[in-house]
């Protein structure tokens, strides 16, 4: 069982089914997740060289969102990954090359990828409740100043990275409506 804080403004609520039903952005996959109520994609970041970058964001199952005026932060994890340039020669030698200690991972379309680095824990999934409240990168600035990036998941569906999360939870003073 999940502990969620209240303040006197806020209230709890989880992530609306209505996004985990929505068409995403061009380049982000829906990973099919055990739990009906988390949100897990995978978002197509660009090639570096040859190799394609990946991001794999994942909503914390059993969290409780922060939701204050209508924006609402769900604590998620994050990790990289790279998908080396296919071909013909490099399917067959990779058959045959020792597994590394990178940890493998299966994309929705089947293919694999490689995880690069450690999880991020620094992330949300933010959502404005109401289709009046128009999110965009802006936006999300204003409201977490001190976060690195902000990714568009689809319609009023961002990923944010760089914000404080204590205790799995987005902290309260960093979630503030304008």
């Amino acid at each position: 069982m999940s502990t969620s804080i209240r303040l006197s403004q806020d209230v709890t609520t989880e992530l609306p089914q209505r996004f985990l039903l929505q068409k995403l952005s061009a380049g982000v996959f829906r990973e099919p997740g055990l739990d009906s109520d988390s949100l897990i994609v995978w978002v197509r970041l660009g090639l570096t060289g040859s190799t394609q970058q990946w991001w794999r964001v994942s909503t914390n199952p059993g969290s409780k969102a922060i939701d204050r005026r209508g924006i609402h932060a769900l604590p998620a994890t994050g990790l990289h990954a790279v998908q080396p340039a296919r071909g013909f020669w490099r399917t067959i030698l990779s058959r045959f090359m020792s597994a590394q200690d990178n940890q493998t991972w299966i994309l929705p379309t089947g293919e694999t990828v490689k995880q690069c680095g450690e999880r991020e824990t620094d992330l949300v999934v933010v959502w404005a409740q109401d289709d009046s409240i128009c999110l965009d990168a802006a936006h999300i600035r204003s409201q977490w100043p001190e976060s690195r990036h902000a990714e568009k998941l689809g319609h009023n569906l961002f990923v944010v990275a760089g914000v404080k999360v204590a205790n799995g939870r987005p902290a309260t003073d960093s979630i503030t409506a304008t």
